[in-house]
């Protein structure tokens, strides 16, 4: 598994750099780019873990946040820190870390671990607007009911209890919609809704 892993975090490192959506043009740019290379040694580190045991801890997580932060400074200096941005950043924090604590509170932790939700923290940060933050959500809902979907085939029985750890179609969707978010929901708005 861990040669399996440093060559799939190389390779998505150089998928990264070649569909990177923000141009590489000054030092600021450069630093969210860095920063969003430190952050893919922790995602792939919580894919992992999650994988194998279950569970996204909050020791490898909290420093994802933190470097959600520094990506969020690093974007709001680029940008410009007006009041837009700071409202989007805020309303994508409460939609990745709202609908895991909805979640987690409906059912006493039994649908949802509490590291989902610190995790949506971070995909709130990461995501920098509600819309982003949604489709993140969406886009691992649909990766994981398409690496559920040959579990439940399988079984037979009425009563299903299919355990399986949300955090690594998170992770996927999160890396899949910082690179290509903004024209997925383009695409969307053209193609159907018509806008």
């Amino acid at each position: 598994m861990y040669p399996l892993a440093e060559i799939a975090l190389s390779a998505i490192f150089v998928i990264s750099y070649i569909f990177w959506p923000i141009e590489l043009s000054d030092l600021i740019s450069y630093s969210q780019f860095a920063v969003w290379l430190c952050a893919l040694v922790l995602m792939c580190i919580l894919f992992i873990y999650d994988l194998r045991w279950f569970k996204l801890p909050f020791k490898i997580v909290n420093p994802l946040i933190g470097l959600g932060v520094v990506w969020a400074i690093l974007d709001g200096v680029q940008q410009g820190f007006s009041s837009g941005l700071i409202i989007n950043y805020i309303l994508g924090i409460l939609v990745g870390a709202g609908v895991f604590q909805l979640l987690y509170s409906l059912s006493s932790g039994r649908w949802i671990g509490d590291g989902d939700i610190r995790l949506g923290f971070a995909i709130g940060l990461f995501a920098g607007s509600p819309l982003e933050a949604w489709l993140v959500i969406f886009t691992a809902s649909i990766l994981g009911l398409l690496l559920a979907a040959p579990s439940v085939l399988k079984t037979k029985t009425k009563r299903m209890k299919l355990k399986m750890p949300f955090g690594p179609p998170l992770l996927l969707a999160l890396w899949l919609c910082v690179l290509f978010g903004a024209q997925i929901i383009e695409w969307y708005k053209v193609n159907v809704l018509y806008l």
